[in-house]
């Protein structure tokens, strides 16, 4: 689920646990905790490019979502907005 803030920012949450996408711990992957929801490292904004793709990068340390190693973990870093790896579909869940 997607909630933006009075702010403009964006807390990304698990349908199923609740948990919200964070990078609190600052371990080079995305993590899920609960009660996050006024931490900065919880926060994103979403940008859209013309492709209809967004890049999502965090408030905290300005740092973008993507897949780039293909670890079987979403990552953070310091990656171009172009990458395609740090390119999302955003949909409604059916």
């Amino acid at each position: 689920m997607l909630a933006k803030n009075s702010e403009g920012y964006y807390t990304i949450r698990s349908r199923w646990t609740g948990d919200f996408v964070n990078i609190e711990n600052l371990r080079d992957y995305a993590q899920y905790n609960a009660n996050m929801s006024t931490f900065w490292s919880a926060q994103w904004t979403l940008a859209k490019n013309s492709e209809g793709y967004y890049t999502i990068t965090n408030r905290w340390v300005a740092v973008k979502l993507h897949t780039e190693n293909l670890q079987s973990l979403v990552q953070y870093g310091a990656i171009w907005d172009t990458a395609v790896s740090a390119q999302w579909s955003l949909t409604a869940a059916p």
